[in-house]
């Protein structure tokens, strides 16, 4: 009688998770744009969706960093304008917001405005694509010829996807709090593992940061990257092992370690520090340039 209770209780509270549920998108395919709505606009590639073992079939030799940052499915597709011009469209399904917003950033060309919208979308956009994130897709649209009709016709499509979207969750707090300090969110890039990293600095060949989640910013002057770890103590342990990697390295140059920190120079006369307070080891970068054959560091730096 007990055993029979607690089985309709359990059945009761799965049905209840179940309602509370709330998906932003039931099927992926219902975000591949309506050609009806968009005047000369012809089937080129029907839409069709690969599954997470399948991504390197689709984008042979990228697939990594997407599953670096976490991959559900994508979903292709290509269309031709009325002038014969051709648009794709990758809509990516990622495992959650940061990991959408993740790839994003890793993929974003560096010196482009990032639009944000009251329903949570980002967007930028070039002459040749459009890229945008909304909860956990991340969406891209690119086209053969630079015009200002496919320009336009990419971003109608481009927010006809977003507004697909339902009940997006904003950008998480890591992101949000960068911005609140007045960063703007296109020299915002959040990291997840060692590919991306390597894409904003490469430190070493090895995972020494043992990345879990990580931030970088462009700054004027100087380029930063916040670590961040589960407690005071694994921060304290991995920069243990950030000071051993980074001085026996052969390209480490004038290396000095204190207590929390350690500051060196690499063989293209850049200046780092690496410094631990906290839960956190943050990076500091000074961007050096050459004039001369020399390198010059900004003034006071």
């Amino acid at each position: 009688m007990i055993s029979g209770m607690m089985t309709k209780t359990l059945s009761l509270l799965v049905l209840i998770t179940a309602f509370q549920t709330v998906h932003a998108v039931d099927n992926i395919m219902s975000l591949a744009p309506d050609t009806t709505l968009y005047e000369g606009l012809t089937t080129y590639k029907a839409p069709a969706v690969y599954p997470y073992d399948d991504l390197y079939i689709l984008i042979n030799g990228g697939a990594d960093v997407y599953y670096e940052y976490g991959f559900s499915q994508v979903l292709n597709a290509a269309y031709l304008t009325g002038s014969g011009d051709r648009i794709e469209v990758y809509i990516y399904e990622m495992t959650d917001v940061p990991a959408a917003f993740g790839i994003f950033s890793h993929t974003r060309m560096a010196g482009f405005e990032v639009s944000s919208d009251k329903d949570h979308m980002q967007l930028t956009k070039t002459d040749l694509y459009v890229l945008l994130q909304k909860d956990k897709y991340f969406v891209t649209l690119s086209w053969s010829t630079p015009s200002d009709g496919n320009s336009a016709l990419a971003d109608r499509i481009a927010r006809a996807i977003s507004d697909g979207i339902d009940n997006p969750e904003p950008l998480p707090d890591l992101i949000t709090r960068y911005t609140q300090q007045g960063f703007k969110l296109g020299d915002v890039k959040y990291i997840r593992g060692t590919i991306a990293l390597s894409s904003a600095f490469f430190f070493s060949h090895k995972n020494i940061f043992n990345i879990r989640e990580a931030v970088y910013l462009d700054e004027k002057e100087q380029s930063r990257i916040d670590f961040y770890y589960e407690d005071t103590v694994m921060a304290e342990a991995q920069l243990k092992i950030v000071k051993e990697e980074i001085s026996s390295s052969s390209r480490t140059v004038d290396y000095v370690a204190g207590n929390n920190f350690l500051t060196y120079t690499d063989k293209r006369g850049r200046k780092i520090k690496i410094s631990q307070t906290g839960s956190q080891i943050q990076a500091i970068i000074v961007k050096a340039t050459m004039e001369g054959g020399t390198v010059v560091l900004p003034e006071g730096l």
